[in-house]
Formats: C-alpha cells, sequence, structure tokens
C-alpha cells in the first residue's frame, strides 16, 4: 500500500483534532447532565470523524454518510483494523442523526458513548501519526 500524500495527512490530522473537540464536547456534557441526545451525537460524531481519519490515511474513499457501521466495516478492510472497542459502536450512528431530529426512544449509555469516542480517538491517533 503506498504512503498518503501530505494533503491526506494534513486532513486526517484536521479530522482528529475535530474528534478531539467532539470528545471534549461530549465528556463536558456529560459532567454538566445535559439532555442524552447532545452528548450522543457528540460522541457519535468524535467516531465518525476518527475512524474517516483512518480510512484517509488507508486511501480509502470516504463515503458520504454517517452510519458508523459502514465505516466500520471500511476500515476493517484495511491495513489499520479497529479494536473491538470501536468496532462494537455502531450503536451510536442513530444518535448522529436520527435522534437529533426525531424523539429519542431509548436512553443514552453514556458511560459506553463516552468510551466508545475515547477508543476511537486514540486508535486514530496512534494510526495517523505512526503512518
Amino acid at each position: 500500500m503506498s504512503s498518503p500524500s501530505p494533503e491526506q495527512r494534513e486532513y486526517a490530522a484536521l479530522l482528529i483534532a475535530k474528534a478531539a473537540g467532539d470528545q471534549q464536547a461530549a465528556h463536558a456534557l456529560a459532567l454538566a447532565g445535559v439532555a442524552d441526545e447532545a452528548i450522543g451525537f457528540h460522541a457519535q460524531q468524535a467516531v465518525e470523524k476518527a475512524v474517516k481519519s483512518v480510512l484517509v490515511v488507508a486511501r480509502t474513499s470516504l463515503p458520504h454518510t454517517h452510519d458508523l457501521e459502514r465505516l466500520l466495516a471500511l476500515a476493517s478492510e484495511s491495513d489499520w483494523p479497529p479494536p473491538p472497542t470501536v468496532v462494537e459502536a455502531g450503536w451510536l450512528t442513530p444518535w448522529g442523526v436520527q435522534f437529533r431530529y426525531d424523539e429519542v426512544v431509548e436512553s443514552l449509555d453514556t458511560e459506553a458513548a463516552l468510551a466508545a469516542c475515547d477508543a476511537a480517538l486514540s486508535w486514530a491517533v496512534e494510526v495517523v501519526h505512526t503512518e
């Protein structure tokens, strides 16, 4: 596999920075006791951007989707498959779009959501900064 271009490295680093911002927001909102849909949204976004950063350095075309299961399936086919904790984060997908606009029909497992975004960001940082 060829190495990512400087532009791809730069874009992957930008996605990591954006994922870190969403991770920080999710943690801060959880501490403040804010509504589940806000915490879930930022946790989902952190995972999505982290996964996309890995796909960028893997030179995989990014689909226009918020579907974490689809993105994680693509990442699983790369040279840097996500760890199990990240693979299991697909359950956050509805929090990124559906629950932002529709009625929330379930409560967020805040601890699991925060663990998923922390694991995704750690994995992505490791991949992006070692590639």
